[in-house]
């Protein structure tokens, strides 16, 4: 009857390109990334019962449980007075220490509203680099996930 039976119509090759060069197969796929870009380019090829071919692109950016900037400038122009952590509106506990190169602890928090105005003990801290540690815990759509990290922040007048 030249009609296709509809059994073919879904018979569809599916390629999927990940920009950390990982090539899957299939219409539904699943892959876990460990990269350190924020974002990775997914391309997808698909190859019809009748041999049209279709090919889409698109950027994935990753979800960001916390960040924190890298320097802050505690000297009251109200510029980059404080340091702060940002996170998702999914962070259900959160918090951190900052401590000194001597391994003192200059300021705790404990939540993602704390912020550090370079002070400790009333006292202006020194220029320099400051050591941070924050803990979290999420939960968006009983995916729950926590976490530790680590990193530095630059105390510059």
């Amino acid at each position: 009857s030249g009609r296709t039976p509809s059994s073919e119509l879904y018979n569809v090759d599916w390629t999927w390109e990940i920009s950390d060069g990982t090539i899957l197969n299939g219409k539904a796929v699943k892959h876990t990334f460990d990269v350190l870009e924020d974002s990775f380019l997914v391309t997808v090829h698909a190859r019809d019962w009748n041999g049209c071919a279709y090919d889409s692109s698109s950027h994935i950016y990753k979800w960001k449980d916390v960040w924190a900037p890298t320097g802050f400038t505690p000297n009251a122009d109200e510029n980059n007075d404080l340091f702060r952590f940002y996170g998702g509106q999914f962070i259900d506990e959160f918090s951190f220490i900052i401590y000194n190169r001597l391994g003192q602890i200059v300021f705790e928090g404990d939540s993602l509203e704390d912020q550090w105005d370079g002070t400790y003990k009333d006292e202006p801290c020194p220029l320099g680099v400051y050591g941070w540690v924050a803990h979290y815990k999420s939960n968006y759509k009983n995916y729950n996930k926590e976490g530790e990290l680590r990193g530095y922040v630059t105390l510059m007048k």
